[in-house]
């Protein structure tokens, strides 16, 4: 019965069931329409997670660069700092005293050592 006065209300007038359409398809699209903009904000999102990565990745490396560097660094130090006991250990410890002549020594450090490092 329900059925029937629904379709007498079509034909008699065509304007209502135009109308009656739009909203039908209005709703029908609006679950689409969102499942549009979500999918748009994920894909912008993914991309955005990329683009971080990608400076992430390129940050990392120059972390692990300069551990390197820095390692380097505290193994030359190191070698130095056993070139100069060694040096110091070459010098003599007393001098030979003469009447009227003083003697003294003085050392400096070198930066490097040949064959050592």
């Amino acid at each position: 019965m329900l059925r029937q006065t629904f379709n007498r209300l079509i034909e008699q007038h065509p304007v209502v069931a135009a109308n009656f359409f739009k909203v039908i398809s209005a709703w029908l699209r609006e679950p689409n329409q969102t499942q549009e903009v979500l999918l748009q904000e994920k894909q912008t999102s993914a991309e955005a997670m990329v683009r971080q990565n990608v400076h992430l990745e390129r940050v990392l490396a120059e972390f692990r660069a300069t551990m390197d560097t820095v390692a380097e660094h505290e193994r030359v130090k190191r070698a130095l700092e056993i070139v100069w006991q060694i040096q110091g250990q070459l010098l003599p410890t007393t001098f030979l005293q003469l009447p009227g002549l003083q003697l003294h020594a003085m050392t400096v450090p070198s930066r490097s050592a040949g064959g050592f490092l």
